[in-house]
């Protein structure tokens, strides 16, 4: 299992990318952005970063599924898709990958009582679904990171500081809910 970012601020590779300090995002954390920003922000942006807690990993759909299950659900979402992203319309093989779309599991959480609901899944390129796991790709290297941050600013029309606070809330709002056990709740599989 790749490993979070070690520490107590899970900053260290923007750090070694010069992506921005703490220092500078330090103000942000009580919500102290200015108009321009906020606004941009909590404006529900195209592509979000939705960061699994950490009491979660390697318990989702797909691991309670057989391989054949898993891959009928997620060739079903790709036809419904017509085969393209569904946040950036893009197709991994242009992005240079082998293959063009990857499954991604939507969940909301109850913050109340600790319940993960699977919402439904959506098809996304693989630059898009490493934006969504933006802790694990930031394990994979300073160049997937980049590929990341990148990303995300293109799709959401944002400026570096923009993007990097965002990321910075992402963050604490996983640490935030890593502090909890979550119980699945996969209903939604009744109606899929």
């Amino acid at each position: 299992m790749p490993q979070m970012l070690s520490g107590s601020e899970p900053w260290g590779i923007w750090k070694r990318l010069g992506l921005g300090s703490l220092a500078i995002l330090r103000p942000l954390i009580g919500g102290s952005m200015g108009d321009a920003q906020a606004t941009r922000i909590g404006s529900s942006p195209p592509l979000t970063i939705e960061l699994v807690p950490s009491t979660s990993w390697r318990d989702n759909l797909r691991s309670r599924l057989s391989n054949a299950a898993w891959k009928q659900l997620r060739h079903q979402q790709y036809q419904r898709a017509q085969d393209r992203c569904e946040i950036c319309g893009g197709q991994g093989k242009q992005q240079g990958y082998r293959w063009d779309l990857e499954c991604h599991e939507i969940w909301a959480y109850d913050e109340a009582h600790h319940i993960q609901k699977l919402l439904g899944l959506v098809a996304l390129c693989p630059d898009c679904h490493k934006v969504k796991h933006f802790g694990r790709t930031s394990t994979e290297g300073e160049r997937e990171a980049l590929r990341a941050l990148l990303h995300l600013m293109r799709v959401n029309h944002w400026t570096r500081p923009v993007a990097e606070s965002y990321i910075h809330r992402a963050f604490q709002q996983w640490g935030a809910r890593s502090q909890h056990t979550w119980v699945l709740d996969l209903s939604w599989l009744e109606t899929a």
